[in-house]
């Protein structure tokens, strides 16, 4: 890690379906995100020639199978599924994951901030300026009965399998956010962990998985182990601005949505199962 400000990078998985929205979050770092941040995409090695488009000075599209173990390949007949020779097929969901958690295998960076394909920036941002303080990167993380859910419960349990803490009884905390920070240091930390723990390699008893969360695991590893060497400090403030609707929002729609946002929010989510036709999005948000 550096020892003055430490060097990041943006980081977003997608795949082909994603293909338009992602788009749009690079032309929406382009328009707000400072130049000196490189933007990493992430797809299946199929789908490289689709994003080919998006590659520039500071945007670079790179074969997921880079980041993954030589064990895992995906099924071309199922693309939901990638073959892995440790465990069962793996779900397509869960390989983004894991292609988040090893980032650090392919990207020379001390820091990563990983951004869902499905959002967009709209307006000036900063991830050192915003989210770094007194060297710690920013761990968002909520707590509330909202979060008293069996899926939530059931990540948890995961999460405490994998890292061998003891489960929380009622488990009310929620580290998911548009945005999430990882250091490099704290990544290899909990690989190395994992492995000790485990005795194979770390990726293998995540594959064996049915249902689990980077962000929970990265956030309690952080929380309930490493402790002030994680060097994150945790905030709770969303700066999200998200419609979580799977009703289409028409022009209308958008435009208060759009006049709604408070201030401090720094990008927009809407939800893809919603069927909000993008022509219309980039009129609101970009014109």
């Amino acid at each position: 890690m550096s020892a003055q400000t430490p060097k990041l990078a943006f980081v977003t998985p997608s795949y082909h379906k994603d293909f338009e929205r992602c788009r749009l979050l690079v032309e929406s770092c382009d328009r707000y995100v400072p130049r000196q941040y490189h933007h990493w995409v992430l797809v299946p090695r199929r789908d490289e020639k689709l994003f080919a488009p998006l590659n520039s000075s500071r945007t670079h599209v790179i074969a997921q199978e880079d980041v993954l173990p030589y064990w895992m390949r995906q099924v071309k007949s199922a693309p939901k599924f990638w073959l892995s020779l440790r465990s069962l097929p793996v779900r397509g969901w869960i390989v983004q994951q894991l292609v988040k958690l090893n980032v650090c295998a392919a990207i020379d960076a001390d820091a990563f901030a990983c951004v869902d394909s499905g959002c967009f920036f709209v307006q000036p941002f900063d991830p050192l300026a915003s989210h770094y303080k007194d060297g710690k990167l920013l761990l968002f993380r909520e707590v509330g009965p909202q979060f008293l859910t069996e899926e939530n419960r059931v990540w948890h349990a995961v999460a405490s399998k994998l890292l061998g803490t003891e489960p929380l009884p009622s488990p009310n905390r929620s580290y998911v956010s548009l945005v999430v920070y990882f250091w490099r240091h704290v990544l290899r930390a909990m690989q190395n962990h994992i492995e000790a723990l485990h005795g194979v390699d770390w990726r293998v008893p995540i594959c064996r998985t049915r249902s689990f969360s980077e962000y929970l695991v990265h956030g309690a590893f952080c929380d309930d182990l490493l402790k002030d060497s994680a060097k994150m400090y945790r905030d709770d403030r969303l700066f999200a601005h998200c419609h979580w609707g799977t009703v289409p929002l028409g022009a209308e729609g958008l435009r208060k949505m759009k006049e709604e946002m408070p201030p401090e929010r720094l990008l927009v989510m809407i939800n893809e199962k919603s069927g909000t036709p993008l022509k219309l999005i980039r009129e609101v948000f970009f014109t």
